[in-house]
């Protein structure tokens, strides 16, 4: 793709349309609730294809504008738009620009030469075709560097949604904006597991982001960045939001590594910025290079395992994301195994399973009314890196530990009795973000014995055989979860400054103690294991 090109992306990803462009769509006409972008509905779209129509011009039925008086933003109302809704949506975006641009520090949108009325950013609410609620169209690249693509880009929301959902749509596409001012050319899953993750930090109140986390988190065999398109093939789940419930890789980057404000993946953002030299290397850095900037990359891979595994049911106090109040169908899910029957005979895993390069084999059980020793071995088809990981909750308490990485991997572990036990094989190998998803076959065996010694256990083995749900949330692991705190300390700040200051030494001791937890279950877990990663 040459530089200044008309070829257009929708959310980042290339297909034939006269320009770039992020869409949020629904799932269905009658359903406001499930917004999102039409990143895979329109990524192979031909160039004159019906539904692509009008989606990348400026609408023309503006009646007035409403401009900021702050910022360089400019609403432009039509017929089917009120007043308040205009000065709301306006609202919602110098609320982004705030969060995006002073919190998280990404540089402003680039001017458009007038294109508006002025050089500012413009946001049109008008009607859209059924289906879209909401999409970002770019312009032409402005960077005269082939290595380079950058690009202004203006709005379009549709009015006809609840308020709330209008307020989630400026923050998510002013997201989108601000990525194609460094970095037009990054991959869909990255631009749009961002885009998710600043909803969250502008409207943390509404939680329709977390329709998507099901595909996301009964997929953990997919690569760690495959979009829906990329990996229809392969999928279990008839969802194909894929993208956006990787939102929660998002956030677990920001906890982790940032500080909540999104600055950390501000700076991945820029650490990715690249495109393509002489039209043979494309999206080169991207977001997966950047990242290896922040901490080693089958680390994270690991770390990132074990902290969405503790998505409800499995939720246990400050651990995993149980700040965000996820609700019980966000639990990690792989395959059942009934842990004190396991028949110790070598099994090749299924597609279905995974783990595919850069995704995990995930298999799960609790233990019954004894202690139950558990033994892992598994074996790469292909000589790849894998990393095994295991992870005992319940009775408010997470104990994680990690096999050295290699073609060959083993674990042994006892699971106390009622507790909860997850197994995370993954497929450490070094690849491209933009590769194509490369099903890595493990050899597997799993027993109550010591694999290689007498008396290996018989029985019903794996259980059913069969993806199923994650534990029962009502199973005997007492696990709780947690929900985001009562107060803001920001509504403290409108108290005494005695109580503020108390409020805060509090607030840094607390915050202090859940890094070194972090660090605990997600980083120091890893210093044994600390063979090369991609």
């Amino acid at each position: 793709m040459a530089p200044g090109s008309d070829v257009g992306y929708i959310c980042g990803v290339r297909h034939l349309l006269s320009a770039f462009v992020v869409v949020m769509s629904l799932l269905s006409p009658s359903s406001w609730a499930a917004a999102r972008c039409a990143t895979t509905a329109l990524r192979d779209v031909p160039a004159g294809a019906a539904f692509g129509v009008g989606l990348t011009s400026r609408p023309l039925n503006v009646i007035d504008v409403i401009d900021s008086a702050t910022l360089p933003v400019r609403v432009h109302r039509t017929a089917a738009t009120s007043t308040a809704q205009a000065a709301m949506v306006l609202s919602a975006l110098e609320a982004a620009w705030a969060i995006q641009v002073g919190g998280a520090g990404y540089p402003p949108p680039l001017g458009d030469d007038s294109a508006g009325g002025d050089d500012g950013l413009d946001v049109y609410l008008s009607v859209l075709p059924v289906g879209v609620s909401a999409v970002t169209v770019s312009g032409d690249d402005v960077n005269d560097s082939p290595d380079l693509d950058v690009r202004s880009a203006f709005m379009v929301i549709d009015p006809l949604q609840p308020d709330e959902l209008l307020a989630v749509a400026a923050h998510h596409e002013f997201q989108h904006v601000l990525q194609f001012a460094i970095d037009a050319d990054e991959s869909v899953m990255w631009f749009e597991a961002t885009a998710v993750a600043f909803e969250v930090r502008g409207r943390p109140d509404v939680t329709s982001w977390q329709e998507a986390l099901p595909p996301f988190q009964t997929q953990p065999q997919a690569p760690l960045g495959a979009d829906g398109p990329g990996f229809a093939p392969y999928a279990t789940s008839a969802d194909d939001r894929l993208e956006y419930g990787a939102a929660l890789f998002a956030l677990y980057i920001d906890d982790t590594y940032g500080d909540g404000d999104g600055r950390v993946l501000r700076e991945l953002w820029q650490g990715a910025a690249g495109s393509h030299d002489d039209g043979d290397v494309v999206n080169e850095p991207d977001w997966r290079d950047a990242l290896a900037a922040v901490d080693d990359v089958a680390t994270i891979t690991r770390d990132f395992l074990a902290w969405r595994a503790l998505a409800p049911p499995l939720a246990v106090g400050d651990e995993g994301p149980a700040a965000y109040n996820l609700s019980g169908g966000a639990g990690l899910r792989g395959k059942r195994i009934v842990l004190d029957n396991l028949r110790g005979v070598p099994r090749l895993t299924e597609v279905t399973e995974g783990p595919f390069v850069g995704g995990c084999f995930v298999v799960s059980g609790t233990a019954a009314n004894n202690a139950t020793p558990v033994f892992a071995h598994a074996e790469s088809v292909d000589g790849h890196d894998l990393g095994l990981t295991t992870i005992v909750v319940g009775n408010g308490r997470v104990e994680r530990d990690d096999a050295d990485v290699g073609n060959v991997v083993d674990a042994d572990v006892v699971v106390p009795a009622g507790r909860e036990l997850v197994i995370g094989i993954c497929d450490l190998t070094d690849h491209d973000a933009d590769d194509a998803p490369v099903f890595a076959a493990v050899h597997l065996t799993l027993s109550n014995h010591e694999i290689g010694g007498e008396g290996e256990g018989e029985g019903e083995g794996e259980g059913e055989g069969h993806i199923d749900d994650v534990a029962d949330p009502g199973c005997s692991c007492d696990s709780t979860s947690s929900g985001p705190a009562s107060g803001d300390p920001r509504v403290m700040r409108k108290s005494m400054y005695t109580v503020g200051f108390f409020v805060g030494a509090f607030g840094f001791v607390v915050k202090a103690w859940r890094h070194r937890r972090r660090q605990r279950l997600y980083k120091a877990s890893m210093a044994r294991s600390r063979s090369p990663g991609p």
